[in-house]
């Protein structure tokens, strides 16, 4: 028997949240191992999960066609349906997309197993050397592909953290209103473009990810490295809740009352904006000063 997975649309914090799925879905049919198609830009999230055969481009990209895996026995398709749910039940959004995606294929998730980021061996030699040879390093996510989800003051955000850390900033590319702030002798590192194997393993090699609500509070909840995420529309109960890591986020109060509005009312422009960078800089430090 041969069962897959399709899923047409991008999100790298959608495919994490996905692995949970794997062993449920072989349980449910009887088989070793599930066979997902993807876009491109995120089949190296699941190129090493021991439960998945095969990863490869999804065969529909506008759209879902079941006659276009004739060679399947089953196959799910899980484009749309957390964004139709979430659409659907806005604000009151309870349902985490691991359990949304779960309820799609007939399965049940009560949080267990946590999503998980499966790296490679050598490319944990490599994190475990990052980790204990260099400073402390807090990671950052530089902005959502979603502006709403953005955190608008993030340079001068990752100004403050460096004050009291060594901070890695990734982006999918360049950053110069945040390069041309930077001091000469400042502690911040810019990676645009990074590899996501690279990216991965930089990641598991920090102490703390700090990022807006985007892949990388995903990342760092699936690889277990405590993460402060800068949820403003989105709830961050609802995202969180299934990782194992500690995470901490901003104070639920928001001025407008109403957070959060997932896809309603300003779209992150009035939530964010109130969150000043000194307070959130304060609460990082915090948090940090916690961590082991």
């Amino acid at each position: 028997m041969r069962v897959g997975i399709h899923r047409s649309t991008r999100g790298l914090g959608d495919m994490i949240m996905m692995e949970p799925l794997f062993a449920k879905l072989c349980a449910k049919h009887d088989v070793d191992q599930i066979e997902l198609f993807l876009v491109g830009s995120v089949q190296e999230v699941h190129r090493h999960p021991p439960l998945v055969s095969l990863v490869s481009w999804c065969q529909s990209r506008d759209g879902f066609d079941r006659d276009d895996y004739p060679d399947l026995d089953h196959v799910y398709d899980l484009s749309e349906a957390c964004f139709r749910h979430e659409l659907a039940n806005q604000p009151n959004i309870t349902k985490g997309r691991t359990q949304i995606w779960a309820e799609a294929c007939g399965l049940e998730y009560d949080g267990e197993p946590a999503p998980k980021l499966w790296l490679p061996s050598e490319d944990g030699v490599s994190a475990l050397k990052a980790k204990f040879t260099g400073p402390r390093t807090i990671a950052v996510g530089y902005e959502s592909v979603d502006s709403w989800r953005s955190y608008p003051y993030m340079d001068d955000l990752i100004l403050e953290l460096s004050k009291f850390a060594r901070i890695w900033v990734f982006h999918n590319e360049e950053m110069p209103s945040l390069t041309e702030r930077l001091p000469a002798d400042s502690r911040v590192e810019l990676f645009d473009r990074c590899h996501l194997r690279e990216l991965f393993w930089r990641i598991k090699g920090c102490d703390l990810v700090v990022s807006p609500d985007t892949s990388f509070v995903h990342i760092a909840g699936a690889l277990n490295v405590p993460a402060y995420g800068i949820f403003g529309p989105t709830d961050a109960n609802v995202r969180m809740r299934d990782y194992l890591t500690q995470w901490r986020a901003p104070k639920p109060y928001r001025a407008c009352r109403r957070a959060p509005c997932w896809y309603q009312a300003c779209r992150g422009q009035y939530c964010l904006t109130t969150l000043h960078p000194k307070d959130l800089a304060r609460e990082v430090e915090e948090f940090w000063g916690e961590l082991p």
